[in-house]
């Protein structure tokens, strides 16, 4: 009687982790993806005037500062360190004035480094752009963190 009960009170933690896996699965590894900047225009790619899947959610970006387009509102990652970059992004600081501080900050510090690759977390935004006479949708990504600026 004893080993029937530890066995149905085994199976009821088994379930339970279970279930608390798969949620902080879907909540959060689920929305949250790492990719280079290649990888994002290849992934968000869609015709002007309309919105990419991407936008809205919340991405890693892997890439290497600008060191010659870094401001206190916004900078450019880009693919490869130096200046032989096949494609850059578009970075917002975005928050109160102490956390754009902050991230000033982190920016400043990260950037001595410019071959290190850095890690930015954010939210992708798209906006319609002309280029060449015809139009391509662009994206931008929102950072509100410190945090999620990492090296």
């Amino acid at each position: 009687m004893k080993n029937n009960k530890k066995i149905k009170n085994g199976a009821i933690i088994f379930v339970v982790l279970l279930l608390v896996i798969g949620f902080v699965w879907f909540f959060y590894f689920k929305n949250k993806q790492s990719v280079s900047l290649s990888e994002l225009y290849t992934a968000c790619r869609v015709e002007c005037g309309k919105k990419s899947s991407c936008e809205g959610k919340t991405f890693s970006i892997f890439g290497y500062f600008d060191r010659n387009n870094i401001s206190a509102e916004k900078f450019l990652i880009q693919d490869n360190p130096g200046n032989l970059a096949k494609s850059n992004l578009e970075v917002k600081i975005s928050g109160d004035k102490n956390t754009k501080e902050n991230i000033a900050k982190k920016i400043n510090d990260l950037a001595k480094d410019p071959e290190k690759s850095i890690t930015i977390t954010g939210t992708v935004t798209g906006f319609d752009m002309p280029v060449n006479g015809n139009c391509q949708r662009g994206f931008e990504l929102d950072l509100y963190s410190e945090n999620n600026l990492a090296q």
